[in-house]
C-alpha cells in the first residue's frame, strides 16, 4: 500500500506554495479548506501502522520516501495537479477565482524554476504487509 502521509503533507512543495497564497488577497474568506484532503483527512504513519498490525496482518516493509517530479513550467504543475484529482483541485475557490488562482500558483511555481525545470516534492508511505 502506498499512500500520502498526513504529518507531512505541509511539507510538500503544492502546500508550501498553496497554503501562504490562500491566506492572501484575493482569497482569503472565500477559500473552501473543507474540500482539501491534506487539510482535513489522513492518517500519519504510526496510525496506519495501527491499522495494519489491528487488522492481523504482518508489517514488512515501511518506507517513508520523498518523491520529487519536475515539470517544464508553473502551467504545467498546475495542469498536472487538476489532471491528478479529477479536475478538482481548483475547487477550493469560488468559480470566479479560479482563473486568477491558476495563474498565481503558475507564477509562483516558476518562480522555482531550476535548471531542471520545477521540481515538485511530496512524501509518500509504501506497507508491506503479509497475513500471519
Amino acid at each position: 500500500m502506498t499512500t500520502v502521509p498526513h504529518e507531512l503533507t505541509s511539507a510538500s512543495s503544492v502546500a508550501l506554495v498553496l497554503e501562504p497564497m490562500l491566506q492572501r488577497a484575493p482569497y482569503a474568506g472565500h477559500v473552501d479548506l473543507t474540500v482539501l484532503t491534506f487539510a482535513r483527512r489522513g492518517l500519519t504513519t504510526t496510525d496506519l501502522v495501527r491499522l495494519v498490525l489491528e487488522s492481523g496482518l504482518e508489517l514488512a516493509e515501511l518506507h517513508v520516501k520523498q518523491r520529487s517530479r519536475n515539470h517544464a513550467s508553473g502551467e504545467d504543475v498546475v495542469d498536472f495537479f487538476e489532471a491528478s484529482s479529477f479536475g478538482n483541485f481548483l475547487r477550493i475557490v469560488p468559480e470566479e477565482l479560479r482563473p486568477t488562482l491558476r495563474t498565481d500558483l503558475a507564477a509562483a511555481f516558476d518562480a522555482q524554476r531550476g535548471p531542471e525545470g520545477v521540481a515538485v516534492r511530496d512524501w509518500g508511505v509504501l506497507f508491506v504487509a503479509t497475513r500471519v
